[in-house]
């Protein structure tokens, strides 16, 4: 009989039992590094390796902190998600706005970027020449969870109407190339590199004005994740910074890019 009472135990000592195996089974997930294929910062190698600017900058200073990490591309909306969803996650090179403020730790700084609007160099009825004017006329190109896509939306602009969403930069650079919409907006270095290696680079996208003031891109983190790990990598990350080593990293790999 006391064999058989223990197959009827009560339902709470069961869930307790079930809590503590997983909990002890998911309490540390390894260190993730999630990012998009955006040269020259974050791509990958002929080798499939993930590289770049901000991808050499991270393994440098995981190194230097005693910290290994899985350096993962995705498609950004993945990746932006991840971030958010799982602990122990870093993001790079996220664009610090109000909007995400609290979703995320913001480790260091990266770099600052500057994005504009494109168009290619075919004729328009009228050249609009403001944020407004582009708002009331046409449709834009932005990539989904991007940066561009939150601060036009802050503008007034709304998805499936003037913004159009989609993958990756080069999706853009082919619907704008086949005049399937008007602009899109990114910074000049994305543009050279990803240009140089798609069938519409030779269209000479026009530059039309500025979207904002230059975005500050981060190494980012899920608010759950160790932060022992947040305050090692932020230290190194500042060291590296302050001497300069960061942006001799990335004028490096610009100039390797340059056509």
């Amino acid at each position: 009989m006391k064999a058989a009472s223990g197959l009827h135990r009560p339902r709470w000592m069961v869930w307790l039992a079930c809590s503590l195996i997983a909990g002890h089974v998911g309490a540390a997930p390894p260190l993730w590094a999630v990012t998009e294929d955006r040269p020259p910062d974050n791509y990958r190698d002929p080798s499939g390796r993930p590289a770049g600017a901000h991808v050499e900058t991270l393994r440098l200073a995981l190194a230097r902190s005693g910290l290994t990490a899985d350096i993962l591309l995705f498609p950004w909306a993945r990746s932006y998600t991840l971030a958010q969803t799982r602990p122990n996650t870093l993001i790079f090179s996220l664009a610090r706005l109000p909007e995400r403020e609290r979703r995320f730790i913001w480790v260091a700084e990266l770099k600052r970027q500057q994005a504009y609007f494109y168009r290619a160099p075919f004729p328009m009825p009228f050249q609009p020449r403001t944020l407004a004017a582009i708002r009331d006329c046409c449709r834009v190109c932005v990539v989904n969870q991007d940066a561009t896509e939150t601060v036009l939306r802050r503008h007034g602009f709304r998805n499936g109407q003037q913004l159009v969403s989609v993958n990756s930069v080069h999706d853009c650079l082919r619907l704008v190339g086949d005049g399937s919409v008007n602009f899109f907006v990114t910074s000049p270095a994305l543009l050279d590199t990803e240009a140089a290696h798609t069938l519409h680079g030779r269209l000479h996208f026009e530059q039309v004005l500025p979207l904002g003031e230059p975005n500050r891109l981060y190494l980012a983190a899920h608010p759950q994740t160790d932060p022992v790990i947040v305050e090692k990598l932020r230290a190194t990350l500042e060291t590296m910074q302050m001497s300069g080593e960061i942006e001799r990293i990335r004028q490096r790999y610009q100039s390797s890019a340059a056509p």
